[in-house]
């Protein structure tokens, strides 16, 4: 299914379009993102990117709300933590790059992944399947920056987080969150300087963005300037109505009361075809579809393909690299028949998730994960 009025973009150039610096590594190679919205800057990646363990920088989608800060990062900056604390302190790039580094290897995926594919249709950026990329982010444990400010003090429960982007109205809300201490404190919730071994690119988050692995993505906070435990979760649009998945899910089409709903954080099992693409022309005979699985809950137990639409499955094999955090790799070979040739995949957790072959619909357009299908032509 196509997004009207798309436009693909070459990484590098749309960056500049946006008045923003090149993606780190983009001048060695040009990757083709599909741009859903110019203000505030929204970039997909297309599915053939999807074939290695680590997705590249300049290929990784883009998500704000705002779009970057305009003059970020500025040269004084620093971060602020403060809140319950027993000594508030500003740690400069320095500061936080004197501390342990710690790697993370992990997926990070848009709630509103898939979106474009609900009927009817729910507001938002119009997501297809490429609101997702796998990354090796370097920081600094928030576990570790809170203890260099003396520990958390009193009855903190949550981690407040305050980034620089806002909109040019002062009537629109700001992007304040919050996410559970308990969370906060995991060994691998960092706060990330660097994005696979180069400096964390502005349009990324960079110089400084919250990493909270196995959640959806507006967890992943850019662009940082504070972070104070508190006792309460931050209150806000973006917390309080935003974000949210219905407790029950309800007919196509009703909205759900906030009170009625809870914070988008896990993601469900999901898989995805590469190669080949929707559409493709394909030569006849042995081939080998590719692709990516990924999940919140445990690992990837095990991915399935279908060459007849659904009707039976074989397994796929998984890629030998994995983390805990990260998605998996899966190769499977098939064969293409002259004419139309109709593929699925689907994936299985340890979790005991497992991919629907039909979804119903929520009010924000989450967690799309239905099998996905590609149809393409063998050729004689």
């Amino acid at each position: 299914m196509s997004v009207s009025r798309s436009t693909f973009l070459a990484g590098a150039g749309a960056l500049a379009g946006a008045g923003l610096p090149p993606l780190a590594g983009a001048a060695a190679e040009t990757y083709n993102l599909r741009e859903l919205v110019a203000k505030p800057y929204d970039l997909e990646t297309p599915l053939q990117y999807f074939r290695t363990f680590i997705t590249p920088t300049p290929a990784f989608f883009v998500r704000s709300h705002f779009g970057p800060p305009v003059d970020w990062p500025p040269a004084d900056f620093a971060l602020k933590v403060e809140g319950l604390v027993q000594k508030p302190l500003t740690l400069t790039l320095a500061d936080i790059r004197a501390l342990p580094a710690y790697d993370v290897t992990c997926f990070i995926q848009c709630a509103g992944n898939g979106r474009a594919f609900y009927r009817p249709r729910p507001a938002g950026a119009q997501w297809t399947w490429g609101a997702v990329g796998n990354a090796r982010f370097t920081g600094v444990r928030v576990k570790d920056v809170l203890a260099r400010a003396g520990g958390v003090q009193g009855a903190a429960a949550h981690l407040g987080v305050v980034p620089a982007d806002h909109s040019p109205s002062p009537q629109t809300p700001l992007f304040n969150r919050s996410i559970p201490l308990s969370k906060a404190l995991d060994d691998d919730t960092i706060l990330a300087y660097a994005m696979n071994g180069e400096p964390l690119d502005v349009a990324h988050g960079g110089p400084l963005r919250l990493i909270v692995p196995g959640w959806a993505g507006d967890n992943h906070v850019k662009w940082l300037l504070s972070i104070s435990p508190q006792v309460d979760e931050t209150h806000g649009f973006y917390m309080d109505t935003a974000y949210r998945y219905p407790d029950q899910l309800g007919e196509p089409g009703v909205p759900v009361p906030p009170d009625k709903t809870h914070h988008v954080t896990e993601m469900p099992v999901k898989s995805i075809i590469a190669n080949p693409l929707d559409g493709a022309l394909v030569a006849g005979g042995p081939f080998t579809l590719e692709g990516v699985a990924f999940t919140s809950r445990g690992e990837i137990d095990r991915v399935e393909v279908s060459a007849d639409g659904g009707a039976s499955w074989q397994p796929a094999t998984l890629g030998s690299e994995k983390a805990k955090w990260a998605w998996r790799l899966w190769q499977a070979d098939v064969k293409v028949v002259p004419g139309p040739n109709t593929f699925c995949v689907r994936a299985f957790d340890t979790a005991g998730g497992e991919q629907p072959a039909h979804q119903q619909w929520n009010p924000s357009g989450y967690f799309w994960n239905v099998y996905h299908t590609v149809t393409v032509r063998g050729l004689r």
